[in-house]
């Protein structure tokens, strides 16, 4: 192991040993709630995916127990350690006798929901549950996620949006050999070479060219932003100012946050991956495409939508979130089937890449 991976290793842990002491010194004791989850979880690779899986039951009013293992706490990473943000977190030793719901990765007597990070199996079997994607862990850590219906109510501006980090690193070819998808870079030359020369079309470069569109002194057709150098704040306002906006995959895996994060303000995605989320994504809630040569075609005809079409398509997609992608929703739809499931799908990231293959 080289000595440049060993050394921020070492100060993480250092970091995540500081953390502990501090959430158990303040030794907060849960307010008895209806009901209460036990997490039997040892992988640090989770990451940022761990505290979306807790975050959704603190969201949705349950107190988490999580097995304190040496070996997951002192090695969270990539947000992962705003696991301490879980307003009723209570670390434990041994699993609560009084925990409604128990997930784990893998005990012999079987008992439990076991956790999987194979989302992208095809043979996941009949007893299963999909834990959806998430936005990005910071929306979550800042309660940025409480105060949406706010965002929603403000008026479309731009029609389509194309923004994020959207470099040639996003030029791989594993995304069609392994998902049969079109990659970042694709859909973002084609998005420019299709629509840049319109009157209309507009480069976000700098926080100025944002607040003219917020202010509405321009209402430009098409946006591209090809780097994510908005404040949160600005890049979720930006979102629900526009009418559309074009979600192409992550780097490794399809889902990436921004689509969630559309989908929060009623914001329609136009997609090629529509059919990884459960349920899928159809007519009424995306514009899907299937190739790079049917992009720019899909693009144009939901520019074309008039605003009576793309506000009812936009309440489709509130509803969608509302039922499907809000954290609360997710574990109301998981306790009513729990007791005829044995497994939980978790979107994870490399781990999930590293299952498919």
């Amino acid at each position: 192991m080289n000595i440049r991976t060993v050394i921020p290793r070492i100060l993480q842990a250092a970091r995540n040993l500081g953390l502990l002491i501090r959430h158990s010194s303040k030794r907060r004791r849960a307010a008895v709630r209806s009901k209460s989850v036990y997490f039997d979880l040892h992988d640090p690779r989770l990451e940022r995916y761990l505290y979306w899986l807790l975050k959704i039951f603190d969201r949705a009013g349950w107190t988490v127990f999580l097995k304190a293992s040496p070996w997951l706490l002192l090695n969270l990473r990539n947000c992962s350690d705003y696991i301490y943000d879980c307003s009723k977190l209570r670390l434990v030793i041994a699993a609560p006798r009084d925990a409604e719901l128990t997930i784990h990765h893998g005990r012999r007597n079987g008992s439990g929901l076991r956790l999987r990070t194979d989302y992208f199996s095809e043979n996941k079997g009949p007893h299963h549950f999909n834990i959806p994607f998430s936005m990005h862990p910071d929306i979550y850590h800042r309660s940025m996620d409480l105060s949406l219906e706010a965002l929603r109510q403000g008026e479309r501006k731009v029609c389509v949006f194309m923004g994020g980090n959207l470099g040639d690193v996003y030029g791989s070819e594993l995304m069609k050999e392994r998902f049969g998808l079109c990659n970042r870079a694709e859909l973002t030359n084609a998005f420019e070479r299709s629509f840049s020369a319109d009157r209309e079309y507009l480069e976000l470069k700098t926080e100025i060219d944002a607040e003219r569109i917020f202010s509405g002194e321009v209402r430009p057709q098409y946006v591209m932003m090809k780097s994510a150098f908005l404040s949160l704040e600005s890049w979720m306002r930006i979102l629900a100012t526009s009418r559309f906006f074009v979600a192409p995959p992550g780097l490794i895996m399809p889902f990436s946050h921004n689509i969630i994060e559309a989908m929060s303000v009623g914001t329609i995605p136009i997609t090629e991956y529509g059919h990884l989320f459960d349920p899928q994504l159809q007519r009424g809630t995306c514009f899907r495409f299937s190739g790079i040569r049917e992009f720019p075609e899909v693009v144009s005809a939901a520019a074309a939508l008039d605003k009576r079409e793309s506000d009812a398509i936009s309440r489709s997609v509130e509803d969608y979130y509302s039922r499907y992608l809000d954290p609360a929703a997710v574990v109301n739809r998981l306790d009513k089937r729990r007791d005829e499931i044995s497994s939980v799908f978790l979107v994870s990231g490399h781990l999930s890449v590293r299952d498919k293959s």
